[in-house]
């Protein structure tokens, strides 16, 4: 017990762990602990032992030349692992690599921090033909993207979509997806050639409808794929053959659920002020602290480490984690690193956030300058690449963050405070603690720390050891009555088989749209009115049109997707989703970026052109400046339906701002956050698949090429084939100011760059070097 050890039986303390660990290994809690101990109280006394601690550990990617007899006798099998594989691999990771050699299905789980990361980017740089990387969320695609674009050669296609493009150039590919996207793979099974399949946390299959789609896209790899390797792997999980029990996979296969840890860690809870270090291993005593420490936050923060603090969304949008943790906040300089600054100006700018005090200050932006950083699900995902980059390269000091940091993204912390406990699945509450202490290359032990407040110290003893099992049950064959009503086309399409790809919509939504008369004149009024000459109607000509046409094209889109529903009843809170998301929809269509789309919300929402008109009869001498100031000062923000997924029949309407807040106390951030939430949840994955099959009905229907113009202004946010193609190739709308005039030509083919990129800065050749 770490209570019991004092610089008297520190040496004695470590002797005997390092028996333990070498007949055990590092699997129990209680040996790290001591460990993390002796290393943060006793430094001088561990340093002499810590060599032989790693050894022991089977670290031996982190080891220097062995000195001790113990050392040189493992280092004769650290060596043999190097000449076999090539790399310094722990124990664990040579199981990993050697199972998915010479197996065609494996399934494993570990702690994190085991790494499983490095063994499968060796798995990529070593493969010979095409690799599908299955992640669960895009922030993942990304990590995975920025990492392997570094280490695989140009001829090596990299692309976070499915598409068959570069091909001059492309001698194999890698794709890294999600569950939902997956389905396109389908449709190129006889042109790919995939020899790998990784389904990176791959505990998604226990999510209702994304576990449905997870456990079909597996299913559906194994019948249409069948060659390819298949790899499962989670953190944490007792049972990882449990993908074999679901798809009746009996043979070729093994599955191994590893223990072994990487790095020790220590518990503190806060009580007034003061942090004290205790033990959630010893339930006896639990809440018996060992010691205080009130400067393990400081020590932290001025050896230039870094904290995270989890808690919950309403904290970070109501501002009180401003005030609950000022004097953590307070004790953070301001950031003067030109390359740090330079990551915060490129955020500030996608954001369209003000550059002073007067008008949109973005408080992401004023904290990011203190090396604070706000991250949660609704930070726009190319914001959310910002700020993890700026984490990852040592910026951040302070991380405050939500639940979507659990889904296995790579960012280290030496402190985690958990601040909310609210839904935290045992699971999640591994993931959170596995946080602390990430390791590194460096030759020592890692050591990370978890903190909370002392009322709940004892829900930490509690779920220390709370089992993570996967169930059985296949939702592939669950009972209909166990999902939503509004889930039910899309199980039972998937259920079925019945789902069409290239559509991304179940067939039966298919068929409605199909069979419903009234749809062909709605879309025929919708061409008409919003794409009359094959293009969109500028923000001008929108305007300039009538009330009842500007009805009639939101009333043609909302028809459009009701039409498509099983439940053809929307309550008042859908229907001002609907309303919400058109006009950002319609600014899509006409090509905004998200900056530009943000920036028309605010203005709208702050009455901006009332703004105008009032300080313009203040010019004109009309008003005074009191008689201004006072007019001003009684303008409040407009009222805008908050964003969430539809169809939902339980959410309920819900103003983004509270009634009757002032115009100059508006909050930028939300109405960025809600913006992305729109693109994301409701227009991405609610709206824009039953509209293109309405547009597709349509146009086989009738052979009118505005149904398909519209089809390209919905997904690309232009009908034009160059700029759809530079889409195609990972490039954004902001890029096409630099890139188009370095463009000679562009096909499915390749690109054929001029002689303007020598013009380009360093962050834009870069984008383009790999197509070169």
């Amino acid at each position: 017990m770490i209570n019991n050890i004092t610089l008297d039986t520190v040496n004695d303390v470590l002797i005997n762990n390092l028996s333990i660990l070498y007949k055990q290994g590092p699997v129990d809690n209680r040996i790290m602990e001591e460990l993390a101990y002796c290393k943060l109280y006793f430094p001088d006394v561990f340093s002499k032992y810590e060599q032989e601690v790693l050894y022991v550990m089977g670290m031996f990617y982190k080891l220097h030349s062995p000195k001790t007899l113990l050392e040189q006798s493992l280092n004769i099998y650290r060596e043999e692992i190097k000449k076999e594989y090539g790399y310094y691999y722990t124990p664990d990771q040579t199981i990993i690599k050697k199972n998915i050699k010479n197996l065609l299905y494996y399934s494993f789980s570990a702690p994190t921090s085991s790494g499983k990361s490095h063994v499968f980017r060796d798995l990529i740089k070593e493969a010979t033909n095409d690799i599908v990387v299955i992640v669960p969320s895009r922030a993942l695609i990304s990590e995975y993207y920025l990492t392997i674009i570094e280490m695989v050669p140009k001829d090596v296609l990299v692309l976070t979509f499915v598409d068959d493009i570069n091909k001059a150039k492309t001698h194999r590919r890698i794709f890294i997806l999600t569950p939902e996207r997956a389905t396109e793979l389908f449709k190129y099974k006889d042109i790919f050639t995939v020899e790998l399949f990784l389904f990176d946390e791959a505990q998604i299959t226990e999510e209702n409808i994304r576990g449905l789609k997870f456990d079909a896209l597996v299913r559906r790899t194994i019948r249409e794929f069948p060659h390819a390797k298949k790899v499962f792997a989670h953190p944490f999980i007792e049972n990882p053959e449990i993908h074999f029990i679901k798809h009746t996979i009996n043979s070729n296969c093994n599955a191994n659920a590893f223990l072994e840890k990487t790095v020790g860690q220590l518990f503190y809870y806060v009580d007034h002020g003061h942090y004290y270090l205790y033990t959630p291993y010893e339930k006896t005593k639990r809440e018996a602290p060992v010691r205080q420490d009130d400067e393990i936050v400081n020590k932290i923060l001025s050896n230039n480490g870094s904290i995270l603090i989890y808690l919950s969304k309403t904290k970070i949008y109501n501002l009180k984690f401003l005030t609950e943790f000022n004097n953590i906040i307070s004790a953070v300089p301001e950031i003067t690193n030109e390359h740090a600054l330079a990551l915060i100006e490129n955020l500030r700018n996608y954001l369209g956030a003000g550059k002073t005090e007067r008008g949109k200050q973005s408080l992401l932006i004023n904290l990011m300058r203190k090396g604070i950083v706000l991250h949660h699900g609704s930070v726009p995902l190319k914001g959310r690449v910002i700020i993890e980059d700026f984490i990852k390269s040592g910026f951040a000091r302070i991380c405050f963050a939500t639940s979507t940091l659990l889904r296995g993204i790579n960012m280290p912390f030496d402190l985690v405070y958990i601040d909310n406990f609210r839904l935290l699945t045992p699971l999640d509450f591994k993931n959170l603690i596995g946080r602390a202490g990430r390791t590194n290359d460096e030759n020592v032990l890692n050591v990370g720390c978890i903190c909370c407040k002392k009322e709940n110290a004892a829900k930490i003893t509690n779920r220390i050891y709370e089992i993570c099992k996967l169930n059985e049950e296949n939702k592939l064959d669950s009972s209909m009555d166990s999902f939503e009503e509004d889930e039910k086309d899309i199980v039972e399409s998937i259920q079925k088989n019945e789902f069409i790809d290239d559509l991304n919509i179940p067939k039966v939504q298919y068929e409605r749209l199909a069979e419903n008369a009234s749809i062909k004149d709605t879309v025929k009024d919708l061409l008409g009115l919003l794409i009359p000459q094959g293009y969109p109607i500028s923000d001008e000509e929108y305007t300039s049109l009538s009330n009842s046409d500007r009805k009639r094209i939101k009333e043609c889109f909302s028809k459009i997707f009701v039409s498509s529903l099983r439940l053809q009843q929307l309550t008042p809170a859908e229907m001002g989703v609907i309303s919400t998301s058109l006009h950002i929809l319609l600014w899509r269509i006409q090509g905004k970026t998200f900056r530009e789309t943000v920036q028309l919300r605010y203005n709208y929402l702050t009455q901006k052109k009332e703004q105008i008109k009032l300080r313009k009869e203040f010019e004109d001498q009309k008003i005074n400046e009191d008689e201004l100031k006072e007019k001003l000062g009684r303008m409040t923000l407009l009222y805008s339906q908050g964003a969430f997924s539809i169809p939902n029949k339980h959410k309920g309407k819900f103003s983004l701002f509270n009634k009757n807040t002032p115009i100059d106390q508006c909050d930028y951030d939300r109405i960025v956050y809600d913006t992305y939430d729109y693109l994301d949840k409701v227009i991405s994955l609610s709206l824009v698949d039953p509209i293109n099959a309405a547009l597709e009905i349509y146009y086989q229907d009738t052979k009118d090429l505005k149904a398909k113009a519209l089809q390209n202004y919905i997904k690309f946010g232009t009908n034009s084939p160059y700029e759809i193609l530079l889409l195609r190739y990972g490039f954004d709308f902001e890029d096409y100011n630099w890139i188009m005039p370095c463009i000679d030509s562009i096909s499915e083919e390749e690109i054929v760059f001029n002689e303007n990129i020598k013009s380009l800065n360093e962050e834009q050749f870069k984008q383009i070097e790999r197509y070169l």
